[in-house]
């Protein structure tokens, strides 16, 4: 994370499980330091320094998997879920097939964390590619398109 996305009275969550959900509230901070002082954001005791490297905007690593350690920010409204469920790309690859579909629902597997769908395919043109990721996250993910109009 950066240190100018911190700033004094936001809120962060303890990644690691095992701490139960401890919030921390960001009393002060110096943008450039290597620290920020903090306080227990519900009691308001315990005051100490957290180093920044600990600070995280996401709940996610960049490869995707859960993070253990730190602290992440607490936000009040969810993040948008995408419009589609997939993206059409051109693939500079192929000749035959100049684009290719890719999933990017989430997939929720039993006794396992969610992951992203890896379901991919081919396709002649950008309208086709379009056509096939709606068939396919119709059918694997029960998809239903929003009304036009709304």
């Amino acid at each position: 994370m950066t240190s100018t996305c911190i700033e004094a009275d936001q809120v962060y969550v303890a990644c690691n499980p095992r701490d139960l959900g401890r919030r921390i509230r960001i009393v002060s901070y110096t943008p450039g330091h290597s620290h920020a002082f903090i306080v227990d954001a519900d009691t308001g005791k315990r005051c100490r320094w957290v180093q920044v490297s600990q600070l995280h905007a996401t709940a996610t690593t960049r490869y995707g998997k859960p993070r253990t350690t730190g602290y992440v920010r607490e936000t009040t409204a969810p993040e948008p879920a995408p419009a589609e469920p997939w993206s059409v790309q051109r693939d500079h690859h192929s000749r035959a097939f100049a684009w290719q579909w890719i999933c990017t629902a989430t997939v929720e597997r039993q006794l396992q964390d969610p992951t992203t769908c890896p379901d991919r395919g081919p396709a002649r043109s950008e309208a086709d590619a379009r056509r096939a990721a709606e068939r396919h996250a119709t059918s694997a993910h029960r998809y239903t398109a929003p009304e036009a109009g709304r």
